[in-house]
């Protein structure tokens, strides 16, 4: 077995998408996510969903809801910590507005 720390980052889209995705025989322990609103406007309604492959976010594997994240660069330290994705398994998520908030995750690489 082998363990790595890894981070991920990028933008969300204002359409649920993939941010994190385990592959086969990998487990992702999810450390912590951190939001940063990047617009000069707030931002509502953002979620993150977990799901497994070949699934789809929506209500029932919704995770975590943020109403909303003020302009001025305002950071949210998410409470997915110890979230875990296995085997393929996705963590999603969706903005109110496109392009407006940065994510950064931080998590564990499990290698069996």
């Amino acid at each position: 077995m082998a363990i790595q720390n890894l981070a991920a980052r990028g933008q969300m889209s204002n359409s649920a998408a993939a941010v994190l995705t385990a592959g086969t025989s990998q487990t992702f322990l999810i450390q912590k996510v951190t939001i940063a609103n990047a617009s000069g406007s707030d931002v509502a309604d953002i979620k993150f969903f977990i799901y497994a492959s070949g699934g789809s976010p929506g209500n029932t594997n919704q995770v975590k809801y943020i109403g909303s994240l003020v302009d001025d660069g305002e950071q949210v330290v998410s409470e997915l910590n110890n979230q875990i994705l296995k085997d393929g398994d996705i963590l999603a998520a969706v903005a109110g507005t496109n392009a407006a908030v940065n994510y950064f995750i931080n998590y564990a690489k499990i290698t069996t």
